[in-house]
């Protein structure tokens, strides 16, 4: 099932307004909220706009600071689980 045109508007303009308030907090607080507010958006959110999140947390963040590295991983982790929910059960 595709995503209709609104629904994939409504996930672009969450992404973009969530990257804008995260840009006015102090670098620790942009963390620590990243971190709560994507462990909850991840699993609620379907896997284009997961991806979307994704790149655009890697676009404006260096991908050299450990915290941003664990909060891809933690996305990395979530889209994987997806796609091993996927897979055909070898025992049928």
């Amino acid at each position: 099932m595709f995503p209709d045109e609104d629904e994939d508007s409504d996930f672009a303009d969450l992404i973009r307004d969530f990257m804008l308030a995260l840009s006015i907090l102090p670098k620790a607080e942009q963390i620590e909220t990243i971190t709560g507010v994507i462990n909850i958006l991840i699993q609620i959110m379907p896997g284009y706009g997961v991806i979307e999140l994704r790149q655009e947390i890697a676009a404006e963040f260096p991908s050299s600071d450990p915290d941003i590295q664990n909060i891809l991983t933690m996305i990395d982790g979530e889209l994987a689980k997806r796609e091993i929910a996927l897979m055909p059960d070898p025992d049928p």
